[in-house]
């Protein structure tokens, strides 16, 4: 049976997607607009392990906090960066999917504010700090928590929609 853990390291690579956090997708919320077949590329190809240091600094987490939440190992993402190696998809899907929540959480000020008040909204620092408080529909548990799958992040995105209309957030 292949080897799955090292799959993605063995796929031919086409030409390097957009960086994340970078030039285009610099604001989360052109990432979260973004084509969902632009998002996949990006997850294919890897995201860039400086570019985990950079969300979690975005988002005011300790890098070991930001880590656990996503379930990534510090000491992997380390030698991926020495090794200038991208993390494998499911690695960039969880950093990439709580980009897209920061994304969706600018976009939902866009929509709900005056848009001078939403320029000056760090969505990043909201989401890192908002994501670890205890929430009563998650019955007392923090966001953060469910971070680090795809369902979870689904659980949190809903969360997210709901925040406009105030109900259980």
């Amino acid at each position: 049976m292949a080897d799955t853990k090292h799959a993605a390291a063995s796929l031919p690579r086409t030409a390097a997607p957009p960086r994340a956090f970078a030039g285009k997708y610099a604001r989360f919320l052109d990432y979260y607009k973004s084509d969902p077949s632009e998002r996949i590329t990006m997850i294919r190809h890897g995201v860039e392990p400086s570019d985990v240091k950079l969300l979690a600094e975005r988002m005011k987490l300790t890098h070991k906090h930001f880590m656990q939440s996503l379930g990534l190992k510090t000491s992997t993402v380390n030698r991926k960066h020495a090794q200038q190696t991208p993390l494998t998809r499911d690695e960039s899907e969880r950093v990439l999917g709580l980009a897209k929540l920061i994304g969706q959480l600018e976009k939902l000020m866009e929509e709900s504010r005056d848009p001078d008040d939403a320029v000056d909204f760090n969505a990043a620092q909201w989401i890192g700090e908002w994501v670890q408080e205890p929430n009563m529909a998650l019955g007392g548990k923090t966001p953060i928590t469910f971070m680090d799958t795809s369902e979870g992040r689904d659980i949190v995105s809903n969360l997210i929609s709901r925040l406009q209309t105030g109900a259980y957030s």
